[in-house]
């Protein structure tokens, strides 16, 4: 692994400067900094955590991500670095935008068989939503308005979109949007469109929360998921402020309106069902600086994560409810050596079994360089954890550059995690020691 010894004048100090040095917009870094592991660091008790990042770490990026594995890994056909955000929108005008694959069943013939899970594709282009067959014809175009463009297709657990079964039809995530005529930001969007591909209804994240003095109310969208039981459909969403750590959830009736807004102090990264009122979300929860998971009660949503002595993250419009259960996931010792700043939390839940798994760091073009897993029940207490193998390969590698000063064998952790701060409403925040 690289050691580079960046000095004061290699620094960039913001989003804009990191942007003008690839020559790329601010949004495209940020979510190359979230998906593809682009160095970016963040300035310890910042205002939303404020981001520098050197010049020769960023240079030393770019050499092993060319710009065609960023326009395959990124999917938005961003494969030429552009001087300047006006020539950047151009080119994304002119070139067209994300092409994501794998929704569930067809909706759009007129009298068909349904399409297989893999058959429906979607695309993002300036002025419109396609909605493809599996040869790749056009089944049904939806034109944005004039001055609107859509920048991505917004990937979930099951796909780009969510077949709906009560009444048809499919829902379709945009991540956020802008206008053309003034480079403005607008909120990301669910879009219900029926089979013959019209648009029935939109939600999007609209009331603005505060934080002290401070509103928050540049909403993206970040993930969704469908439940449909027993003729009853919901749909558990969360986003995100475009610039600051706030994120929201809310779940949606069967006619997209939203019931109750959980607000939590940081990321969110997933909502995942897990039963009619019971909710599961995962990212990363800021006063205590570590990956995160919650289990909310859908009947008493509006509310915030758990208090924390610094008032700074204490929502002042949020209503009083709060989570079942709230548990934070200290940072690696691999995490911490590096300067790594997020170990957020990413869920997997398969035939009731629940796996957390904290990136502890980014590894060259990816998100999963060093993991944490936490093996959990359904009511959030750990049965088990354990450090990846790739963990411990960066483990010897820090070793070897004299930044660990001991072996695995020797390592106070070797047998995994030994504790994680849980917070539930009968005993207020605690230190649970960890299976060994």
């Amino acid at each position: 692994m690289a050691d580079p010894r960046p000095g004061s004048s290699d620094r960039l100090d913001s989003w804009k400067a990191i942007a003008d040095h690839l020559g790329r917009e601010v949004r495209t870094v940020r979510r190359w900094e979230q998906k593809l592991g682009l160095p970016v660091r963040r300035v310890p008790g910042g205002r939303g955590h404020s981001v520098f990042a050197y010049v020769s770490e960023i240079d030393a990026w770019l050499k092993a991500n060319p710009p065609a594995h960023l326009a395959t890994a990124n999917g938005n056909g961003e494969d030429k670095p552009n001087g300047s955000r006006a020539r950047a929108w151009q080119w994304r005008i002119a070139a067209g935008m994300v092409l994501l694959v794998g929704a569930a069943g067809a909706i759009w013939r007129m009298h068909p068989p349904a399409l297989d899970a893999g058959d429906l594709t979607f695309q993002v282009k300036p002025g419109a939503i396609l909605g493809l067959g599996p040869s790749g014809e056009e089944r049904w175009r939806h034109s944005l308005p004039d001055d609107e463009i859509a920048w991505e297709v917004l990937s979930h657990s099951g796909g780009p979109a969510a077949m709906l079964e009560k009444g048809g039809g499919v829902i379709v995530g945009l991540e956020t949007r802008s206008r053309k005529s003034n480079n403005a930001s607008l909120p990301g969007q669910l879009l219900w469109f029926t089979r013959a591909g019209q648009l029935r209804k939109t939600f999007s994240f609209q009331k603005p929360v505060s934080f002290g003095t401070t509103q928050y109310k540049d909403w993206i969208i970040i993930d969704f998921h469908v439940r449909e039981q027993s003729g009853r459909r919901q749909i558990a969403v969360c986003g995100r402020d475009y610039r600051w750590w706030p994120s929201l959830v809310t779940v949606l009736d069967d006619n997209l309106e939203p019931r109750g807004t959980f607000v939590n102090a940081g990321w969110i990264q997933q909502v995942r069902w897990l039963a009619a009122d019971r909710l599961l979300v995962s990212g990363y929860f800021n006063p205590r600086k570590g990956g995160m998971v919650a289990l909310l009660d859908t009947n008493a949503l509006d509310g915030q994560s758990p208090p924390s002595e610094d008032r700074t993250y204490e929502c002042t419009s949020c209503g009083s409810a709060t989570p079942l259960r709230y548990v934070v996931f200290p940072r690696s010792e691999v995490n911490r050596v590096t300067g790594s700043d997020f170990n957020f939390a990413v869920l997997e839940i398969e035939d009731g079994h629940i796996v957390a798994r904290t990136v502890e760091l980014k590894s060259e073009g990816a998100v999963t360089g060093a993991e944490v897993l936490y093996q959990l029940t359904p009511s959030l207490d750990i049965v088990g954890a354990s450090y990846s193998d790739r963990y411990w390969e960066w483990h010897q590698a820090l070793e070897r550059q004299g930044k660990i000063h001991h072996s695995r064998a020797a390592c106070p952790d070797r047998d995994g995690p030994r504790s994680v701060e849980v917070w539930d409403r009968a005993r207020g925040w605690r230190t649970v020691a960890l299976p060994r």
